[in-house]
């Protein structure tokens, strides 16, 4: 490599990626008092976030997972809108 290592690459070697294998996005800067236009709720359990999916009434509703594995990195994003995925 004929420039300095940054950080980026001491994560990817070791998970043996390539860094053209793989997307850049910009990070958004907000201020600190900044809050989303939308609600975030977070459940503290699971037994809680299954009983208030029922109760939620919202046109969207999104659902995030990350995990590590077997040396892999993987999250997934599902949307609802009106019930429909």
């Amino acid at each position: 490599m004929k420039h300095h290592r940054v950080p980026t690459h001491e994560l990817l070697q070791p998970l043996r990626i390539h860094p053209t294998e793989f997307e850049s996005i910009t990070p958004w800067r907000f201020k600190p008092k900044w809050s989303p236009g939308f609600p975030i709720h977070i459940p503290v359990t699971t037994a809680r976030a299954l009983e208030e999916t029922d109760m939620i009434q919202s046109e969207a509703m999104v659902y995030l997972d990350g995990s590590g594995q077997d040396g892999q990195i993987r999250a997934v994003a599902v949307l609802y809108r009106n019930g429909v995925e």
